[in-house]
């Protein structure tokens, strides 16, 4: 192919019009709650319905709290390394579509649970360094 020819098909390349910077929306299948068991997929449910968001939102808030609560009590062995039992999870949506809402409220245990350590902690850190203080003196 002579250089004239390469550059007539480049231009023609050129031409043609451009891809759209937004791809149009490919409906999803419907997440499967039911494979999330009974207990996590009734939360799940009960999230979407009380927040107003899609169950596939919900889910994914169930699954990653539910994720969290159990990280602390197993790893896991590949070939002698051992790896934190770990889920990551990404949730793609408009501003305002409950992502928040879905995951304040599969994470209310938890963080219930962290402000009851927190005060705790604040409470035995107070403890240490009034000992301490008196030591020292």
């Amino acid at each position: 192919m002579s250089m004239i020819e390469q550059m007539n098909n480049a231009t023609t390349i050129a031409r043609e019009a451009p891809l759209p910077l937004i791809r149009e929306n490919i409906p999803s299948p419907s997440y499967p709650l039911e494979a999330l068991g009974k207990t996590l997929g009734n939360a799940a449910i009960a999230i979407a319905d009380c927040v107003q968001c899609p169950p596939s939102m919900a889910g994914q808030s169930v699954l990653a709290a539910a994720s969290l609560a159990v990280q602390a009590f197993a790893d896991i062995i590949i070939d002698g390394r051992t790896y934190p039992l770990s889920l990551f999870c990404l949730t793609i949506a408009e501003s305002g579509d409950r992502k928040s809402g879905a995951d304040s409220l599969a994470l209310k245990a938890h963080n219930e649970l962290q402000r009851e350590w927190m005060t705790e902690y604040q409470e035995h850190k107070s403890i240490y360094e009034n000992e301490k203080e008196a030591f020292n003196i």
